[in-house]
């Protein structure tokens, strides 16, 4: 009886697993070429090794037995991070690299919150947090509203990813040990005035609308407001101040911009009542009380007019306006009796009278005039009314 080879079994067993281990190994070779690579570029700085790094991380990310680790996206997070950090040239550097190293970290911690480099990886996302957060700004002080608008967003979804996992936008300077943090309030004021001064004025309004809601401010009603008179939507602004007057109803602010409101629509017997309560809230207050002063003119108040101008210069002796405004006062009161004078007949009583308001001109000439100096010594020039006004009652002086 022929003897049976019982190896041969163990033989073919032996070959299988042992094809089980070089698949396994052929699988673990990609994301340790990957690394090897990486050390080699960071020992070297040859960028042809950095090339092979991505091309064999992004090898084990599309196997199904590596791209499930956190350490295979952990690397890649690495490697692309590097990729952004340390380009070939300026013009080489690609925001996609950043981008794409921010979703690796983060799938590596999504993937196993207990991995060994996940602090690592928590810390990298926070930088890119605050990368993309100064780069919001700077775009922001060059006009690129636009692009300071997506950088934010893009902070904005780290934050969001960071708070799903416990964790802040925040560090510990190790010197000082004091705390910076960018937090949710910073940002959606960042994106709201962003996306104003990017011409998205619907964004602007709703996530304002949603900010004020949620926290109702002062501010936040004036801002709402102004920015629906900036989209031509008058019905909507009177709402917005309506709504703040209730919820603040003694806001200097909102009484101007409701003042202003009425103003513009030639209501100043509407207007009249509001800014006499916010002169009275803020009694020294120059830009309202040459407001009230102006509205009792429109209201044909010389006197009270005169005495809101008075005012202003007593607080504020350069102030422009106030000085133009009392001269202009004076000024209308010697035209006012410049008609009557005209109206007047050629009898003896007559002229008289005639007598009498050519010596009240003269008294309302002679008071405009140095105020309207003034303007010229404050602000040369600012009217063309001025000048012209100052010869006019030089002529009418030298005629009296």
């Amino acid at each position: 009886m022929p003897q049976i080879q019982i190896y041969s079994m163990k033989h073919l067993l032996f070959t299988v697993l042992l094809g089980i281990q070089m698949t396994a190994m052929a699988q673990g070779l990609k994301l340790s070429s990957a690394k090897s690579y990486l050390d080699e570029f960071n020992r070297e700085n040859d960028y042809a090794t950095l090339e092979k790094a991505r091309n064999y991380i992004d090898q084990a990310i599309a196997d199904p037995k590596t791209g499930i680790k956190s350490e295979t996206w952990y690397v890649r997070g690495l490697i692309y991070q590097t990729s952004y950090d340390k380009p070939q040239s300026a013009a080489q550097k690609n925001v996609t690299d950043a981008q794409v190293a921010v979703e690796s970290f983060e799938k590596a911690i999504e993937l196993d919150p207990k991995f060994e480099n996940r602090p690592n990886a928590v810390s990298y996302v926070k930088q890119a947090g605050f990368r993309f957060y100064n780069d919001g700004i700077d775009f922001f002080q060059k006009k690129e509203f636009v692009k300071s608008y997506e950088t934010f967003e893009k902070t904005k979804a780290i934050l969001q990813f960071l708070v799903k996992n416990g964790e802040a936008l925040s560090y510990v300077n190790k010197d000082t040990k004091q705390t910076t943090e960018v937090t949710n309030a910073d940002l959606d004021k960042n994106l709201m005035i962003t996306a104003r001064n990017a011409g998205m004025l619907d964004k602007a309004i709703e996530m304002l609308a949603k900010q004020n809601a949620a926290a109702p401010t002062a501010e936040g009603f004036v801002s709402l407001s102004s920015m629906y008179k900036e989209k031509g939507d008058k019905v909507k602004a009177r709402e917005m101040i309506q709504a703040g007057n209730t919820a603040f109803p003694n806001d200097i602010n909102l009484l101007i911009l409701d003042i202003q409101t009425y103003l513009d629509e030639k209501k100043e017997d509407q207007a009249f009542d509001k800014i006499k309560k916010a002169t009275e809230l803020d009694p020294t207050n120059t830009v309202l009380l040459n407001l009230l002063g102006t509205t009792n003119e429109k209201m044909g108040k010389l006197d009270e007019a005169k005495l809101c101008f008075e005012k202003v210069i007593s607080l504020a002796p350069d102030d422009y306006n106030a000085n133009y405004n009392l001269g202009v006062n004076y000024n209308t009161r010697a035209n006012e009796v410049i008609k009557r004078m005209n109206a007047l007949g050629t009898s003896a009583a007559d002229n008289k009278k005639y007598d009498l308001l050519k010596a009240e001109q003269i008294k309302f000439y002679t008071l405009a005039k140095p105020y309207f100096e003034k303007c010229e010594v404050i602000s040369p020039g600012k009217e063309e009314s001025v000048p012209r006004m100052i010869k006019a009652i030089n002529a009418a002086l030298s005629n009296k």
